[in-house]
Protein backbone atom coordinates (compact mmCIF):
# COMPACT_ATOMS: atom_id res chain seq x y z
CA UNK A 1 0.00 0.00 0.00
CA UNK A 2 1.01 3.63 -0.66
CA UNK A 3 1.67 5.86 2.38
CA UNK A 4 0.86 9.36 1.82
CA UNK A 5 -1.02 10.95 -1.02
CA UNK A 6 -0.45 11.92 -4.89
CA UNK A 7 -1.41 12.81 -8.28
CA UNK A 8 -0.28 10.94 -11.09
CA UNK A 9 -0.65 11.12 -14.57
CA UNK A 10 -1.88 7.81 -16.88
CA UNK A 11 -3.57 7.28 -20.70
CA UNK A 12 -7.09 6.24 -19.39
CA UNK A 13 -10.02 6.53 -16.66
CA UNK A 14 -10.38 5.18 -13.17
CA UNK A 15 -13.81 4.07 -11.76
CA UNK A 16 -14.72 5.59 -8.95
CA UNK A 17 -17.15 2.80 -7.57
CA UNK A 18 -14.83 0.44 -7.68
CA UNK A 19 -16.15 -2.32 -9.66
CA UNK A 20 -13.30 -3.25 -10.89
CA UNK A 21 -12.89 -2.08 -14.61
CA UNK A 22 -9.52 -2.19 -15.91
CA UNK A 23 -8.74 1.10 -17.10
CA UNK A 24 -6.36 -0.10 -19.88
CA UNK A 25 -9.14 -1.90 -21.63
CA UNK A 26 -9.84 -0.48 -25.18
CA UNK A 27 -13.61 -1.18 -25.10
CA UNK A 28 -13.44 -4.14 -27.81
CA UNK A 29 -16.80 -5.70 -26.81
CA UNK A 30 -18.38 -1.99 -27.88
CA UNK A 31 -20.10 -1.05 -31.07
CA UNK A 32 -17.99 -0.58 -33.88
CA UNK A 33 -20.57 1.75 -35.37
CA UNK A 34 -18.51 5.08 -33.03
CA UNK A 35 -15.36 3.90 -34.80
CA UNK A 36 -12.42 6.24 -34.46
CA UNK A 37 -14.26 9.20 -33.69
CA UNK A 38 -15.52 7.86 -30.00
CA UNK A 39 -12.22 6.62 -29.16
CA UNK A 40 -10.71 9.66 -30.15
CA UNK A 41 -12.81 11.70 -28.09
CA UNK A 42 -12.54 9.01 -25.29
CA UNK A 43 -8.63 9.72 -24.92
CA UNK A 44 -7.16 11.82 -22.60
CA UNK A 45 -5.22 12.14 -19.36
CA UNK A 46 -6.55 10.15 -16.29
CA UNK A 47 -5.59 10.47 -12.66
CA UNK A 48 -4.51 7.91 -9.49
CA UNK A 49 -5.28 9.36 -6.25
CA UNK A 50 -2.89 7.46 -3.87
CA UNK A 51 -4.56 7.99 -0.36
CA UNK A 52 -3.03 6.72 3.18
CA UNK A 53 -4.04 3.55 3.83
CA UNK A 54 -4.13 3.67 7.68
CA UNK A 55 -4.25 7.39 8.16
CA UNK A 56 -2.22 7.85 11.17
CA UNK A 57 0.52 9.64 9.30
CA UNK A 58 -1.47 13.38 9.87
CA UNK A 59 -3.21 13.22 13.26
CA UNK A 60 1.02 11.96 14.73
CA UNK A 61 1.82 15.15 13.58
CA UNK A 62 -0.50 17.49 13.97
CA UNK A 63 0.07 16.35 17.83
CA UNK A 64 3.93 16.47 17.40
CA UNK A 65 3.26 20.24 16.56
CA UNK A 66 1.26 20.68 19.21
CA UNK A 67 3.48 19.68 21.87
CA UNK A 68 5.84 21.73 20.19
CA UNK A 69 4.44 24.63 20.77
CA UNK A 70 3.37 23.91 24.02
CA UNK A 71 6.85 23.41 24.87
CA UNK A 72 8.09 26.87 23.26
CA UNK A 73 5.52 28.57 25.37
CA UNK A 74 6.70 26.67 28.82
CA UNK A 75 10.36 27.73 27.80
CA UNK A 76 9.01 31.95 27.64
CA UNK A 77 7.51 30.87 30.49
CA UNK A 78 9.95 29.57 32.58
CA UNK A 79 12.19 32.26 31.58
CA UNK A 80 10.62 34.96 32.32
CA UNK A 81 9.82 33.53 35.97
CA UNK A 82 13.13 32.57 36.30
CA UNK A 83 15.82 34.03 33.97
CA UNK A 84 13.69 37.47 33.64
CA UNK A 85 14.46 38.91 37.58
CA UNK A 86 18.14 38.18 37.04
CA UNK A 87 18.21 40.18 33.71
CA UNK A 88 16.87 43.40 35.74
CA UNK A 89 18.80 43.10 38.30
CA UNK A 90 21.71 42.81 36.38
CA UNK A 91 20.58 46.05 34.71
CA UNK A 92 19.93 47.68 37.80
CA UNK A 93 23.20 47.33 39.01
CA UNK A 94 25.14 47.98 36.01
CA UNK A 95 23.04 51.37 36.13
CA UNK A 96 23.47 51.84 39.86
CA UNK A 97 27.12 51.33 39.26
CA UNK A 98 27.43 54.28 36.52
CA UNK A 99 25.15 56.51 38.76
CA UNK A 100 27.08 56.38 41.73
CA UNK A 101 30.53 55.66 40.49
CA UNK A 102 30.90 57.54 37.41
CA UNK A 103 28.28 60.17 37.37
CA UNK A 104 26.24 59.59 34.76
CA UNK A 105 23.38 61.37 34.22
CA UNK A 106 24.79 64.10 36.44
CA UNK A 107 28.04 64.85 35.42
CA UNK A 108 28.24 63.50 31.66
CA UNK A 109 25.39 62.71 29.47
CA UNK A 110 25.07 59.38 27.20
CA UNK A 111 25.95 59.52 23.68
CA UNK A 112 23.14 60.67 21.24
CA UNK A 113 23.21 56.91 19.49
CA UNK A 114 23.12 55.42 22.68
CA UNK A 115 19.80 53.50 22.73
CA UNK A 116 20.89 51.56 26.11
CA UNK A 117 22.17 54.59 27.94
CA UNK A 118 18.81 56.79 26.76
CA UNK A 119 16.64 53.88 27.76
CA UNK A 120 17.70 53.63 31.18
CA UNK A 121 17.04 57.27 31.63
CA UNK A 122 13.42 56.57 31.75
CA UNK A 123 13.62 54.47 35.34
CA UNK A 124 15.73 57.40 37.15
CA UNK A 125 12.63 59.51 38.52
CA UNK A 126 10.41 56.16 39.32
CA UNK A 127 9.96 55.17 42.59
CA UNK A 128 10.40 51.78 41.88
CA UNK A 129 13.87 52.03 41.09
CA UNK A 130 16.15 50.30 42.39
CA UNK A 131 13.76 47.24 42.77
CA UNK A 132 15.91 43.89 42.42
CA UNK A 133 18.88 45.56 43.21
CA UNK A 134 19.94 45.01 46.89
CA UNK A 135 21.52 48.60 47.71
CA UNK A 136 17.96 50.99 47.49
CA UNK A 137 19.77 53.65 49.02
CA UNK A 138 21.70 54.22 45.96
CA UNK A 139 19.42 57.73 45.44
CA UNK A 140 20.45 58.75 48.98
CA UNK A 141 24.08 58.11 48.06
CA UNK A 142 24.45 60.04 44.63
CA UNK A 143 22.51 63.20 46.31
CA UNK A 144 25.05 63.13 49.13
CA UNK A 145 27.85 62.67 46.89
CA UNK A 146 27.23 65.63 44.05
CA UNK A 147 24.21 67.57 45.75
CA UNK A 148 26.55 69.95 47.13
CA UNK A 149 28.20 70.17 43.54
CA UNK A 150 25.51 70.31 41.48
CA UNK A 151 23.00 71.46 43.65
CA UNK A 152 20.95 69.12 45.83
CA UNK A 153 17.31 70.46 43.94
CA UNK A 154 19.14 69.47 40.74
CA UNK A 155 19.54 66.18 41.85
CA UNK A 156 16.78 65.28 43.37
CA UNK A 157 14.70 66.37 40.35
CA UNK A 158 16.96 64.44 38.13
CA UNK A 159 16.37 61.63 40.85
CA UNK A 160 12.49 62.03 41.15
CA UNK A 161 13.38 62.84 45.19
CA UNK A 162 11.41 64.86 47.23
CA UNK A 163 13.93 66.62 49.96
CA UNK A 164 11.50 66.66 52.47
CA UNK A 165 10.55 63.31 53.23
CA UNK A 166 15.04 63.42 53.64
CA UNK A 167 14.38 64.94 56.77
CA UNK A 168 15.80 62.11 59.58
CA UNK A 169 13.94 63.92 62.72
CA UNK A 170 10.56 63.52 60.24
CA UNK A 171 11.29 60.19 58.99
CA UNK A 172 11.72 58.71 63.13
CA UNK A 173 8.83 60.61 64.57
CA UNK A 174 6.20 60.25 61.96
CA UNK A 175 4.90 56.69 61.44
CA UNK A 176 4.50 55.67 57.61
CA UNK A 177 0.90 54.63 56.96
CA UNK A 178 -0.01 51.36 55.99
CA UNK A 179 -0.93 50.80 52.68
CA UNK A 180 -4.56 50.07 52.08
CA UNK A 181 -5.86 46.65 50.73
CA UNK A 182 -8.18 46.45 47.64
CA UNK A 183 -7.72 45.78 43.68
CA UNK A 184 -7.96 49.15 43.07
CA UNK A 185 -5.23 50.27 44.88
CA UNK A 186 -3.31 47.69 44.22
CA UNK A 187 -3.79 49.38 40.12
CA UNK A 188 -2.71 52.47 41.14
CA UNK A 189 -0.19 51.67 43.59
CA UNK A 190 1.96 49.86 39.98
CA UNK A 191 4.85 52.08 38.35
CA UNK A 192 3.68 52.28 34.60
CA UNK A 193 6.93 54.58 33.98
CA UNK A 194 9.32 51.66 35.68
CA UNK A 195 7.08 48.87 34.43
CA UNK A 196 7.43 50.22 30.61
CA UNK A 197 11.67 50.27 31.01
CA UNK A 198 11.38 46.70 32.68
CA UNK A 199 9.22 45.33 29.25
CA UNK A 200 12.02 47.26 26.82
CA UNK A 201 14.84 45.31 28.42
CA UNK A 202 13.74 42.00 28.57
CA UNK A 203 12.41 42.66 25.20
CA UNK A 204 15.70 43.72 24.20
CA UNK A 205 17.50 40.65 25.84
CA UNK A 206 18.61 38.23 22.92
CA UNK A 207 18.16 35.03 24.58
CA UNK A 208 13.72 36.38 25.02
CA UNK A 209 13.58 37.16 21.88
CA UNK A 210 15.05 33.84 20.52
CA UNK A 211 12.67 31.86 22.49
CA UNK A 212 9.88 34.45 20.84
CA UNK A 213 10.99 33.64 17.54
CA UNK A 214 11.68 29.70 18.40
CA UNK A 215 7.72 29.90 19.35
CA UNK A 216 6.56 32.02 16.08
CA UNK A 217 7.79 29.24 13.75
CA UNK A 218 6.37 27.01 15.76
CA UNK A 219 3.21 28.48 15.48
CA UNK A 220 3.64 28.97 11.62
CA UNK A 221 4.52 25.39 11.47
CA UNK A 222 1.09 24.57 12.29
CA UNK A 223 -0.05 26.47 8.70
CA UNK A 224 2.72 25.13 6.71
CA UNK A 225 5.55 21.99 7.94
CA UNK A 226 8.69 23.77 6.31
CA UNK A 227 8.65 26.25 9.12
CA UNK A 228 9.81 23.63 11.46
CA UNK A 229 12.98 23.60 9.79
CA UNK A 230 14.15 26.84 11.30
CA UNK A 231 14.44 25.18 14.36
CA UNK A 232 16.87 23.33 13.02
CA UNK A 233 19.12 26.90 13.99
CA UNK A 234 19.13 25.33 17.44
CA UNK A 235 22.14 23.37 17.29
CA UNK A 236 23.97 26.39 16.42
CA UNK A 237 22.65 28.20 19.82
CA UNK A 238 23.02 24.84 21.68
CA UNK A 239 26.61 24.18 20.92
CA UNK A 240 29.31 26.25 22.53
CA UNK A 241 31.53 25.95 19.32
CA UNK A 242 28.99 27.21 16.95
CA UNK A 243 27.33 29.85 19.34
CA UNK A 244 30.99 31.65 19.64
CA UNK A 245 31.34 31.61 15.73
CA UNK A 246 27.43 33.45 15.57
CA UNK A 247 28.83 35.60 18.70
CA UNK A 248 31.79 36.47 16.37
CA UNK A 249 29.42 37.56 13.41
CA UNK A 250 26.50 39.12 15.38
CA UNK A 251 28.94 41.22 17.53
CA UNK A 252 29.75 43.70 14.90
CA UNK A 253 25.90 43.71 13.36
CA UNK A 254 25.59 47.25 13.02
CA UNK A 255 28.94 47.97 11.24
CA UNK A 256 27.64 45.25 9.03
CA UNK A 257 24.40 46.44 8.53
CA UNK A 258 26.03 49.86 7.44
CA UNK A 259 27.45 47.96 5.23
CA UNK A 260 25.02 46.42 3.51
CA UNK A 261 23.08 50.06 3.37
CA UNK A 262 26.30 50.92 1.77
CA UNK A 263 26.34 48.22 -0.85
CA UNK A 264 22.39 49.35 -1.59
CA UNK A 265 23.69 53.19 -2.19
CA UNK A 266 26.28 51.37 -4.53
CA UNK A 267 23.98 49.02 -6.63
CA UNK A 268 21.41 52.16 -7.01
CA UNK A 269 23.61 54.47 -8.08
CA UNK A 270 24.97 51.93 -10.98
CA UNK A 271 21.43 51.50 -11.52
CA UNK A 272 20.87 54.77 -12.34
CA UNK A 273 24.20 55.25 -14.84
CA UNK A 274 23.03 51.93 -16.25
CA UNK A 275 19.39 53.30 -16.82
CA UNK A 276 19.75 56.90 -18.57
CA UNK A 277 23.34 56.46 -20.62
CA UNK A 278 23.35 52.09 -21.26
CA UNK A 279 19.72 51.22 -22.12
CA UNK A 280 21.27 49.74 -25.65
CA UNK A 281 22.82 47.17 -23.77
CA UNK A 282 19.18 46.25 -21.82
CA UNK A 283 18.27 44.37 -25.12
CA UNK A 284 16.79 40.99 -24.96
CA UNK A 285 15.84 39.95 -28.76
CA UNK A 286 18.24 38.34 -31.02
CA UNK A 287 16.49 40.15 -33.84
CA UNK A 288 18.31 43.12 -34.42
CA UNK A 289 14.83 44.81 -36.76
CA UNK A 290 12.77 43.89 -33.42
CA UNK A 291 14.73 44.65 -30.26
CA UNK A 292 13.26 43.66 -26.91
CA UNK A 293 14.58 46.07 -24.34
CA UNK A 294 14.19 45.21 -20.66
CA UNK A 295 15.00 48.71 -19.40
CA UNK A 296 11.57 50.07 -18.90
CA UNK A 297 11.75 50.37 -14.91
CA UNK A 298 14.46 50.99 -12.53
CA UNK A 299 13.40 47.90 -10.79
CA UNK A 300 14.11 46.02 -13.73
CA UNK A 301 17.42 47.41 -14.20
CA UNK A 302 18.53 46.95 -10.61
CA UNK A 303 17.62 42.78 -10.85
CA UNK A 304 19.39 42.85 -13.74
CA UNK A 305 22.65 44.81 -11.70
CA UNK A 306 22.30 42.25 -8.84
CA UNK A 307 22.83 39.43 -10.59
CA UNK A 308 19.08 38.06 -10.14
CA UNK A 309 18.59 37.25 -13.64
CA UNK A 310 20.98 36.85 -17.08
CA UNK A 311 19.00 36.96 -19.82
CA UNK A 312 20.77 39.78 -21.56
CA UNK A 313 22.06 39.31 -24.96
Amino acid sequence: MFEGSGLFDGSGAVDEGGSGIDPFDDGGDDDDDGGDDDDDEEEGPFFFYLEESTGYMQPCLSMLAIIHTVIAFLCIIGYNCLKVPLVIFKREKELARKLEFDGLYVTEQPEDDDIKGQWDRLVLNTPSFPNNYWDKFVKTKVLAKYGDIYGRERIAELLGMDLASLDVSAMTQEKKPEPESGMLSWIISIDIKYQIWKFGVVFTDNTFLYLVWYMVMSLLGHFNNFFFACHLMDIAVGVKDLRTILSSVTHNGKQLMMTVGLLAVVVYLYTVVAFNFFRKFYNMSEDEDEPDMKCDDMMTVSQISCGFTDDIT
